[in-house]
């Protein structure tokens, strides 16, 4: 028999009776020993160097089955179906399943993919190699899909140990749960980069995402490519929560690297203290220039003028509102900003104060900023979980 452990640290202290479960605690020499288990370790039960005491029970790391032989553990909490030669083999959550092979051949395991849509879910069964003489784990991993509001969830198998008994190194990674219902994945390390893919989840089904990277302060995490290659997540405990240490990740390169769209500058109106043309005065020729290429005229704050760009960096619609008492220009005060949408406002010097609100769970906030004159400042606007953990949401920008 077998059973699994779920570890919420990368190591954890077992202890174990070291006599038959039925030999009471009382029998001389017999007694409850403590044994460190590394969390993705395989470890087996067997007999001590003593066979004719009857505490001779001790835990050991499992050794790597023969050479014509494949262990395949169920670790994907929950009862899974897979093919094998043509035979339906059903796996109960932590049980351990032996195949026999030739030795030197893969086998082919087949394991279930789905693609989960919101209307539907499609199954197939996808071919896996598998060594003889090594140890497997059999896991479930989700990424998001290439269809819009979709997910790919899927069993694959991790190699624990190898036909020579040694653990299988494998890249350093951390699992991470969303706590928000969708968080953007971005071209590089920071909200200037592209948005090139997002992560999905429910109030039942929380999304999740595997980190392998860190950039140098800590703040972004690279994903697993499977999720997008190249993508980075931000490493707020706002966003997401990780069950590893996310320090112990090597520095990742940025591999992608587009940058957003830059918002469309505001255009002044012209000086109306500019005068006409006189009537009837004659225009000199215009002299024909070479062509040059066009390039955007930087925008040149007046005396008295601010620029403020406001970007949504939430998933959901926002409305930002900004009375005409800060704003140059006249007109409305309400502007509605769809996911990644931006606006561009020529607002007074000092101090600015404005909201925000979304329909989405009726979210609403409000702050306010100093900006200098002839000052660009670009708010980012997103809704978090407040910390304190009460189920509120914030406004940060």
């Amino acid at each position: 028999r077998s059973i699994g452990l779920d570890l919420p640290r990368v190591t954890a202290v077992l202890n174990l009776y070291n006599c038959d479960a039925a030999t009471p605690e009382t029998t001389e020499g017999c007694f409850w020993d403590p044994y460190l288990l590394d969390r993705d370790g395989f470890y087996e039960i067997v007999p001590g160097a003593d066979v004719a005491s009857a505490s001779n029970l001790t835990l050991q790391p499992a050794g790597s089955p023969p050479v014509n032989q494949i262990w395949l553990q169920n670790r994907s909490g929950k009862r899974e179906t897979i093919f094998y030669e043509g035979e339906e083999i059903e796996l109960p959550p932590a049980a351990v399943h032996e195949f026999s092979s030739s030795a030197d051949v893969p086998a082919i395991i087949y394991l279930r993919s789905c693609l989960v849509l919101s209307d539907r879910t499609v199954y197939e069964w996808v071919p896996s190699d598998a060594k003889p003489g090594f140890y497997y784990a059999l896991e479930e991993t989700t990424i998001a899909g290439s269809l819009p509001n979709s997910e790919i969830v899927a069993l694959e198998l991790r190699p624990i140990l190898s036909k020579d008994g040694d653990p299988v190194e494998l890249p350093a990674q951390v699992n991470c749960q969303l706590q928000v219902p969708t968080l953007n994945v971005r071209s590089g390390p920071g909200l200037e980069y592209q948005i090139i893919a997002k992560i999905r989840g429910t109030e039942q089904e929380p999304g999740r995402v595997t980190a392998v990277g860190r950039d140098s302060l800590g703040d972004w995490l690279a994903v697993d490519a499977r999720i997008a290659p190249g993508g980075w997540i931000v490493a707020s405990s706002s966003f997401i929560q990780c069950n590893g240490d996310i320090n112990s990740l090597p520095m990742a390169e940025i591999t992608d690297g587009r940058l957003a769209p830059t918002p469309e500058p505001v255009v002044t109106a012209p000086d109306v203290n500019t005068a006409p043309a006189e009537e009837g005065a004659a225009e000199a020729p215009a002299e024909e220039a070479t062509p040059e290429p066009e390039a955007a005229a930087p925008l040149t704050l007046a005396e008295g003028q601010a620029l403020l760009i406001v970007n949504n960096g939430f998933d959901q619609e926002v409305r930002f509102t900004l009375d005409q008492r800060f704003r140059i220009e006249q007109g409305v005060s309400e502007y509605d900003l769809k996911p990644g949408e931006s606006i561009s406002l020529l607002v007074y010097p000092g101090q600015v104060a404005f909201s925000v609100s979304s329909p989405w769970r009726g979210l609403s906030g409000n702050s306010e900023f100093f900006i200098d004159n002839k000052e660009s400042r670009t708010l980012w606007l997103v809704f978090v979980p407040d910390p304190d953990g009460s189920g509120r949401w914030i406004l940060q920008y």
